[in-house]
């Protein structure tokens, strides 16, 4: 499994987590949300430049997005 794809699980794990809309997210990180959802399903690279701001909305590590910790 690639990094982009262990992140996207990541995150949508998240967001169904914390009742999270994509579109209230995509927002937060000044994306739109059909790139968004294109990263969420792997239609596209979830880009590495998201992973810090990703990670300080859900208050996770980034180590935790890459699947290093649980």
């Amino acid at each position: 499994m690639s990094y982009e794809e262990i992140v996207a699980s990541n995150v949508r794990r998240l967001i169904e987590q914390n009742k999270v809309e994509q579109k209230e997210l995509a927002k937060a990180l000044g994306t739109t949300p059909q790139s968004l959802n294109n990263y969420l399903s792997g239609t596209r690279k979830f880009p590495i430049g998201l992973i810090p701001p990703v990670a300080d909305y859900f208050k996770v590590s980034i180590d935790f997005l890459y699947g290093r910790e649980g």
